[in-house]
């Protein structure tokens, strides 16, 4: 008999996003005898599909609330009836708490919302959003977010920040990875090897990083651009390399599950987000100690060490340009740093696993 406490997760899909990496993160460092994740999907995208089987999750599939809002609130009444005694949603903004409402309903006593973000993609929807915002703290019994400003963004007040921690140790700087990692993209040790880790999207402003290469280029030839991600946009990214004749300088390396390794090989992050929550990428480079040069859209709480340098994206592609090439770019060991301000993924796992054996009433 399965005694271990299951707690439903509701995310829109299992992609390559930061929710989905701070689930994942979480769930890997947790005692797997007491805790696990099941997951209620809107999208089959699931690139974890194996890994959580073998774990004993249990995944369902709903039609998506945009589309099908009767249906979904059907499904989710039916899948509600498994017993549940924790639901866990993970959002970037409070147009969707159908979840929520319908836990309530079907009598689960402990329901989580969670931000994950400090802005709205469609802002059409922000009526919808400020409208919930007064009314989810009647509903969700816990409201968590990944950062304050993301917790002020999406609830106003009273909320727990639950940090996006990471593994330390598999992300420690090691010089014999860069080597391996430079031969495979194939570079030489002196060039400038710049990164951008995320899904293709607006939000992620990879449009901008190509005018910031390019203007990069003028001053120095011995560069390279390297896209980890996939998206929506990607198409739309490459068309933009080849009409600025970048295409021999730019890469697209799609999903990888080996970033810790990769991030060895460049030598800087660039991040120029149009907002953020709290964006795990940024916590994994800084462990690796790997210079970043982000927007000030990610939140200032992010900055845990010195490689870390915010910009005004209003300041355009030439001064981004500038201030790449003037980087320092010696790495420093921030593991103590990253491990004093609580992103050990071992520690913060150890608390929310305390959390819901407490919900579930098992001590």
């Amino acid at each position: 008999m399965d005694n271990r406490v299951r707690i439903l997760h509701v995310i829109t899909g299992m992609g390559s996003g930061g929710a989905e990496m701070f689930l994942m993160n979480m769930y890997r460092n947790m005692d797997h005898e007491k805790i696990v994740f099941d997951f209620l999907l809107q999208s089959d995208e699931n690139l974890y599909k194996e890994e959580l089987e073998a774990y004993g999750s249990r995944i369902w599939l709903i039609p998506p609330y945009f589309r099908h809002p009767i249906q979904n609130r059907s499904e989710l009444k039916k899948v509600f009836q498994h017993g549940y005694r924790i639901i866990h949603v993970h959002a970037n903004a409070l147009m969707y708490i159908t979840p929520i409402l319908c836990a309530e309903q079907a009598g689960i006593p402990c329901r989580i919302m969670h931000s994950h973000s400090t802005s709205l993609r469609f802002k059409f929807a922000l009526p919808y959003h400020m409208l919930n915002k007064k009314r989810i703290a009647k509903h969700a019994t816990h409201r968590f977010a990944c950062s304050d400003e993301a917790g002020a963004w999406m609830f106003g007040s009273d909320y727990t920040v639950i940090r996006n921690a990471v593994d330390l140790d598999r992300f420690v700087y090691r010089p014999a990875l860069r080597e391996q990692y430079r031969q495979e993209l194939g570079v030489s040790d002196r060039e400038l090897v710049i990164g951008q880790i995320g899904r293709l999207r607006e939000v992620k402003n990879q449009a901008f990083s190509l005018d910031v290469f390019r203007r990069v280029l003028e001053d120095r030839a011995d560069c390279r651009l390297v896209f980890v991600g996939e998206g929506p946009d990607e198409e739309k990214l490459r068309n933009q390399a080849r009409e600025c004749s970048l295409s021999d300088r730019v890469s697209f390396l799609g999903v990888r599950t080996d970033v810790n390794e990769l991030i060895n090989a460049f030598d800087l992050l660039l991040f120029p987000s149009l907002y953020e929550g709290l964006p795990i990428v940024t916590i994994e480079a800084q462990t690796n100690g790997l210079p970043i040069l982000c927007s000030n859209a990610v939140p200032e709480s992010c900055v845990l060490s010195p490689n870390m340098n915010r910009l005004s994206l209003e300041l355009g592609p030439e001064k981004w340009a500038k201030e790449l090439l003037s980087a320092d770019l010696t790495r420093t060991d921030n593991r103590q740093r990253l491990a004093d301000a609580g992103f050990d993924i071992r520690q913060e796992a150890e608390k929310l696993q305390k959390f819901y054996l407490n919900c579930a009433g098992v001590k």
